[in-house]
């Protein structure tokens, strides 16, 4: 028959949207501070080995975003060859000892340029105290290593200059 009645209840939504939207605007905030400061976040899960990296991160391994599984093997093959053992070793130290984790090393851009990465990790533990995942950030360091190479030079040729004139004199008398 015809419909006389109709039975609901409603609820006000007013609150969740407003959270929401003030999560969306953090996220935002976070991503471009991440794109702004050339840092990307991760996380890695010791117990099941997931990996999570943020977008940005993606790029700063010089790495097309989601073009692979995000692993301990997928970041372990971006470090340059050359900084890989002591790379690995400072990671695997870090999660055996449950220490915080900062180790700087090289990665190859898609074009083949040579970056520095810094990459800082937190330990976080159970409630029983075991390490079960590290949450960290990477930053690019490439402007400060090239400042510290130039001021290592410059320091080097100020020396070279002082002992020849150093020597000069000493002939001289």
């Amino acid at each position: 028959g015809p419909i006389v009645r109709i039975v609901g209840t409603h609820f006000d939504l007013t609150e969740r949207k407003r959270a929401e939207e003030a999560l969306r605007r953090r996220e935002e905030w976070l991503r471009l501070a991440h794109e702004a400061a050339h840092s990307g976040a991760w996380e890695w899960d010791l117990r099941t080995n997931l990996n999570i990296w943020s977008e940005e991160l993606w790029k700063l391994y010089g790495l097309e975003p989601y073009s692979c599984e995000p692993s301990y093997a997928a970041w372990r093959e971006v470090v340059h060859p050359d900084d890989r053992p002591m790379a690995e070793r400072t990671v695997q130290e870090s999660a055996s000892k449950g220490i915080d984790l900062n180790v700087e090393f090289r990665v190859r851009d898609r074009d083949g340029a040579e970056r520095w990465l810094l990459s800082r990790g937190r330990a976080i533990r159970d409630a029983d105290g075991q390490v079960v995942r590290f949450i960290g950030i990477v930053v690019d360091i490439t402007e400060r290593k090239r400042a510290e190479e130039a001021l290592r030079r410059s320091y080097d040729e100020l020396e070279q200059r002082v002992l020849e004139r150093t020597a000069e004199l000493s002939a001289a008398s």
